[in-house]
């Protein structure tokens, strides 16, 4: 097979992906270029279709491949089985240029593409590289993409890790995404989201620049009331440690224009502390108070069985169902309304306004029967896992307490988890 078929019986050379481009002459062009090219860039610009060429010399910051459309090969845009699907595979990338959306530098760029997997991969910003004059420097810039996944890819150093921006069935999975000197990950106006077993580790702010550094933000874009907020978010499985502002920040922006932030799913983390003391002289909190996790404005959120090293805070008329969580600071409630509450939370205690305990459990301490994994590195598996009310065989999440709360008829004593 070749790329380009010699001409049949007056017919036209054709360069038709259907028949004649095969992964075999992607591979050979692009190990061709990456021989020949080191430290340079390759760009791909991708539209769905399954009608592809490419130029047959390939140079420095010149579109690698180019997919056109055909309208007869689309039947709909939903339709992924008539898409081509481009995957990475074992690349890494350790540098940056000009991103093409906004004033910074980027690893690496999808933009306007659907269906790209990346996989066993790491794009890493340059190290110690710090451009204040460029805003958005970002590792992963992700922007009005849709079918996008990316799995087991290690991702440092950028002001902002990985940025989701308008874009829609995103999958960030079995990934380590740590050191930014920023948000390591954003989730900006997208839709269908999954952040599945990750970790999100090491945010700090290194250039003093003041921002929360959080591990995960979820919020609208700017300019104000232009884009959506985010919706159909869920963050499942990981584990977020060691990140300077909050672990997960979700805060609905400009909301008498574009609304609420809606259907934020939040399960089976591990939430580590902070070092950000938020509102250190609130009376009920604590003093000095870190946020792990914050819900501002946010409608129709889950957050179960997660287990979180300080407080919860629950704000600004959000609405939400909190389950079989272990939390050892306080579950706090601001300017909340028809809070979807339910028990089975075990928490060092409740604060809401006004400065009134809901019901506070004390300082408690759980000493645990069995030996965690890795304690020093927040790993809080179970050796020996057994459930906390039967003693049987489990391989559930560390932080769920099915039996505690109104249903709390077990010993405290054989609880999965240990508070000082």
């Amino acid at each position: 097979k070749k790329i380009c078929p010699e001409s049949r019986q007056g017919r036209e050379p054709v360069n038709d992906s259907r028949i004649y481009l095969i992964p075999r002459s992607l591979l050979r062009l692009g190990s061709s270029f990456a021989n020949s090219m080191t430290n340079a860039t390759i760009n791909i610009s991708l539209a769905p279709g399954d009608y592809g060429s490419f130029p047959n010399n390939l140079q420095s910051r010149e579109y690698w491949t180019t997919y056109k459309g055909q309208d007869s090969s689309i039947s709909s845009f939903r339709d992924n089985h008539k898409y081509m699907r481009l995957i990475f595979d074992g690349i890494h990338f350790n540098g940056s240029v000009r991103a093409h959306r906004g004033p910074g530098n980027a690893t690496f760029t999808i933009m306007n593409v659907s269906n790209i997997i990346v996989k066993n991969s790491e794009l890493f910003f340059p190290e110690n590289i710090h451009l204040p004059e460029m805003n958005d420097t970002t590792a992963v810039l992700i922007s009005f993409s849709s079918n996008i996944t990316l799995t087991n890819v290690t991702v440092r150093n950028a002001r902002t890790n990985i940025y989701f921006g308008s874009s829609s069935n995103i999958i960030l999975e079995k990934s380590d995404v740590g050191y930014s000197w920023g948000d390591n990950l954003r989730i900006i106006s997208s839709d269908n989201v999954v952040i599945d077993g990750n970790n999100i580790h090491d945010a700090k702010d290194r250039y003093g620049t003041g921002e929360h550094i959080d591990g995960i933000t979820i919020n609208a874009d700017l300019p104000e009331c232009n884009f959506p907020q985010p919706k159909n978010i869920i963050v499942k499985n990981n584990k977020l440690i060691n990140n300077t502002g909050q672990n997960i920040f979700v805060w609905s922006n400009y909301i008498y224009c574009i609304g609420y932030i809606q259907n934020i799913s939040i399960t089976n983390n591990t939430i580590g502390n902070t070092t950000t003391i938020d509102n250190p002289n609130a009376q009920g909190y604590g003093n000095p108070l870190f946020m792990p996790v914050q819900f501002g404005s946010v409608k129709n959120f889950i957050f179960n069985q997660n287990t979180v090293y300080g407080t919860v805070a629950v704000r600004l008329e959000s609405e939400g169902q909190l389950m079989n969580n272990l939390i050892s600071g306080y579950l706090t409630y601001e300017n909340t309304t028809n809070i979807i509450y339910e028990d089975y939370n075990l928490v060092k205690g409740f604060y809401a306004q006004p400065n009134t305990n809901r019901s506070v459990l004390g300082n408690f301490s759980l000493q645990s029967e069995v030996q965690f994994a890795n304690v020093a590195a927040h790993d809080y598996r179970p050796v020996s896992p057994l459930s906390v009310c039967t003693m049987s065989s489990i391989s559930g999440h560390v932080g769920a307490l099915p039996c505690v709360g109104q249903q709390g008829n077990c010993e405290i004593k054989k609880a999965y988890w240990k508070i000082a």
